[in-house]
């Protein structure tokens, strides 16, 4: 059986970093993940080889974070679905780097929440429940009054007529 994922594994081995090497990673991890999906539990979807080698480039943590962006799993660790014998695998040899990379999102969020930051989302929340006021008075008459309090309201928010 032909395996074309492996001729791609082998090239970005050897020419790390070259042109396109990203987005060619990113589906090479893609299309290898789905491959383990249809291994039964007698079988290795990738021959222990390649798997070998495709876990190793994938412990870098440049890499393994583009990995994370087409693969699910390798954000949210294991999901309601079923997952193969060599995913279950995978995530499990990946266990530590996917807690690095979690503890140091989680302080890069954390100095977003400053005081103006915070502020911030305020108004913005504040911003989408009055629009969503506004559409819902669209959907059914409403009297000058209420015309009044909306251009008001508007007036206060920058960027509006």
């Amino acid at each position: 059986m032909a395996r074309p994922y492996i001729q791609e594994l082998r090239e970005l081995e050897q020419n790390p970093g070259g042109t396109g090497w990203q987005g060619r990673w990113q589906q090479l991890c893609e299309t290898i993940w789905s491959i383990m999906a249809t291994a039964t539990l007698y079988e290795l979807a990738i021959p222990p080889i390649e798997y070998q080698r495709f876990l190793a480039l994938l412990l870098s943590e440049e890499r393994f974070a583009l990995a994370r962006l087409v693969i699910v799993e390798l954000r949210e660790g294991r999901g309601e679905h079923h997952l193969s014998a060599q995913q279950e695998d995978l995530l499990d040899k990946t266990s530590q780097i996917r807690a690095r990379i979690q503890v140091v999102q989680n302080m890069q969020q954390s100095d977003f929440d400053e005081d103006a930051y915070a502020q911030e989302k305020l108004i913005h929340l504040d911003a989408e429940l009055h629009r969503a006021r506004i559409l819902m008075h669209r959907s059914a008459p409403y009297g000058a009054a209420s015309e009044e309090r909306i251009a008001e309201w508007l007036a206060q928010y920058p960027g509006t007529p």
